[in-house]
């Protein structure tokens, strides 16, 4: 969702993927848009585990998304050797 709001930079691959221990379909837990308009800390961020409480709960959507693991990753994007790997994780 928020990929295609990101600068392209020559020579850079984006995927829109999360990692994982395998290649699949698995269920996050993202802010909800109202939520991050609001508070811009949210923006993005997301979990695998249901991390929220009773109270909470009702802050966050559960998103199907595709997960892939490193070694697919390079195997796909046709990469034999990463220089630098920038991660953005929360």
């Amino acid at each position: 969702k928020y990929l295609n709001d990101i600068e392209r930079i020559p020579g850079v691959q984006y995927v829109n993927k999360a990692i994982d221990t395998t290649s699949s379909i698995r269920t996050m837990f993202v802010y909800k848009d109202d939520i991050c308009k609001n508070d811009r800390d949210f923006s993005g961020m997301s979990c695998f585990e249901e991390y929220v409480i009773g109270s909470n709960k009702n802050l966050v959507d559960a998103v199907d998304v595709l997960t892939t693991t490193y070694d697919a990753l390079m195997l796909e994007c046709q990469v034999k050797r990463i220089d630098l790997l920038k991660i953005d994780t929360e």
